[in-house]
């Protein structure tokens, strides 16, 4: 891996070229704040950290988020029978399970599961009625936590952190723009 080389010239300003006019810059008010907005790295640092923010609160509300969780297994068994009773010489067991569960964690701390399961058997037994057979079945789980993530304030305190952040960062930016206008204004 090779390591950056760093910039020794920065780029010049945006779209100044765009309002020189036979060698002379002419620029109205708006088009002189258009340009410093377009061009002042603080800005842009504000802008960055306004949408970090926003992202911080997305995170914050992951654990809410629901998980979809699914699993399959298959099983085979073969085992000789000692007598003509057992069905088959060399008794064949095929056995198939499928299941699938969604669980939500909730702001009041509980978590709810709701799950289904599908078990297919078959065998090569000549005594077996239903064969292949299925077995199905549906779970239902709540969980309350007596202590630890039990109430709203516990569970929702990052979200609120997060959004706190998100507003301060979209103030600190609101007022370098105003600052940075104020200052444009009263150099034109």
């Amino acid at each position: 891996m090779k390591r950056p080389i760093p910039l020794t010239q920065l780029a010049g300003p945006e779209h100044l070229r765009d309002f020189v006019v036979e060698g002379k810059l002419r620029l109205s008010l708006d088009q002189a704040i258009q340009l410093a907005l377009a061009n002042n790295t603080i800005i842009r640092i504000d802008e960055l950290t306004y949408q970090n923010s926003w992202f911080n609160v997305l995170a914050a509300h992951g654990p809410f988020d629901p998980i979809v969780t699914g699993n399959a297994s298959a099983s085979r068994g073969l085992s000789p029978q000692p007598s003509q009773l057992g069905g088959a010489p060399v008794l064949n067991l095929l056995g198939q399970t499928v299941g699938l569960n969604l669980t939500q964690f909730l702001p009041t701390g509980t978590t709810v599961t709701v799950g289904t399961n599908t078990t297919r058997t078959s065998s090569n037994n000549s005594f077996s009625t239903f064969n292949p057979s299925y077995n199905s079945g549906l779970n239902f789980g709540v969980t309350q936590s007596l202590l630890r993530n039990r109430g709203l304030f516990v569970n929702r305190a990052p979200i609120v952190i997060a959004q706190r952040g998100l507003q301060q960062s979209r103030d600190n930016f609101e007022s370098q723009v105003s600052l940075i206008i104020q200052q444009v204004v009263s150099q034109y």
